[in-house]
């Protein structure tokens, strides 16, 4: 028997290994490969208890729980809510941990107790493995003494219980957010983003708090416009629309260097453009052509006759006739025409 309960006994340990690994996965369930993850989760936490359902039994039948009461049908409803509780807490953090992201409301000792319960997953079956590796080796090294493997069990099993209990405010806990909640954590990915492309994504949103998380984190790259060449070799037109964004705002470091990229890159604007405007699936335009010709007559006049053709161009696809839209986006998409009709024409007329 005791080879049968240790290999069982590690059995359940290798569950728990990957458990682990699952409560350290940031997976919420979005996707199809989330998905996938969390099918494995569940499989996961499915094994470990049975394994553990299992390794109880094995113990209880080889008289490691002789301690709890004297009645051989109490001992074994006993055994069976300490084992309930056990893994009813692992059960809720581990859910908890997989649904919900964690909040930024609480501080101090609740934050604490929070990120305790948040990732009991990871500590809470630790309750039930080594008090059960001490019942079923109690001559091994890492035997516990009676008094402890007991404390262990039973204040896991009760910490399940009051987990059980309290989950709908612990949850409410958990999640709880300030207001800055997401756009605290939109700028921490703009500060990760070492392509650039998820930080200009948000040059000139409405949110100024954005706005400006994104500006300052493309400043913090110190080799930035290398960046910018690449995005503009890769010819993707809409962050390159937010580049001119940001140039607006933002000095061009090297003039000369982007001329020729941006050249090369005004005919696949003027393509996105007639696109645009032959497509009623498209909400507007790819671009904001009245930035792009303020940086470039602001910040490239001195390259106005190599732009000059492919401008031209640019123009000739504005001057055509969009197709019409739901009546109040045809409203804006046509005034947001004109303006950009006018702006062409205007730096057209200047050059």
């Amino acid at each position: 028997m005791p080879i049968l309960n240790n290999f069982v006994f590690w059995l359940t340990t290798i569950a728990y290994l990957m458990l682990i690994l699952f409560n350290l996965s940031n997976t919420k369930g979005t996707g199809d490969q989330n998905v996938g993850i969390l099918v494995m989760g569940f499989n996961i936490m499915v094994a470990y208890v049975v394994l553990s359902l299992i390794l109880t039994i094995l113990i209880a039948y080889n008289g490691g729980f002789y301690w709890m009461l004297s009645s051989r049908l109490w001992r074994n409803i006993g055994i069976g809510v300490l084992w309930l509780g056990l893994t009813t807490g692992t059960i809720i953090c581990t859910a908890a941990k997989t649904e919900l992201t964690f909040g930024d409301q609480n501080s101090g000792i609740t934050r604490l107790l929070s990120w305790l319960i948040y990732y009991g997953g990871i500590w809470l079956p630790l309750l039930m493995l080594l008090p059960y590796w001490s019942i079923i080796n109690p001559d091994g090294r890492l035997s516990l003494s009676p008094h402890l493997f007991k404390i262990l069990l039973l204040s896991g099993s009760a910490a399940g219980f009051i987990l059980l209990a309290g989950q709908q405010k612990i949850r409410t806990t958990l999640s709880a957010k300030t207001p800055d909640y997401y756009s605290n954590a939109t700028i921490r990915k703009m500060y990760k983003d070492k392509s650039l492309a998820y930080s200009l994504y948000y040059i000139g949103d409405e949110d100024p708090q954005l706005h400006n998380g994104a500006l300052n984190s493309i400043k913090q790259q110190k080799n930035y416009e290398n960046k910018f060449q690449i995005i503009f070799e890769g010819r993707l037109v809409s962050t390159i629309g937010s580049i001119f964004l940001f140039w607006d705002i933002q000095p061009v470091k090297n003039p000369e260097r982007f001329v020729p990229l941006i050249n090369s890159v005004l005919p696949d604007i003027s393509s996105e453009i007639s696109e645009s405007m032959e497509s009623n699936y498209k909400a507007g335009f790819p671009v904001d052509i009245e930035k792009i010709c303020r940086v470039l007559d602001q910040q490239f006049n001195e390259s106005r006759h190599v732009f000059r053709p492919n401008m031209l161009k640019i123009q000739e696809v504005l001057e055509k006739h969009p197709i019409k839209r739901a009546n109040s986006d045809h409203q804006k998409y046509m005034e947001k025409l004109e303006t950009y009709r006018q702006a062409v024409k205007n730096w057209l007329e200047a050059h």
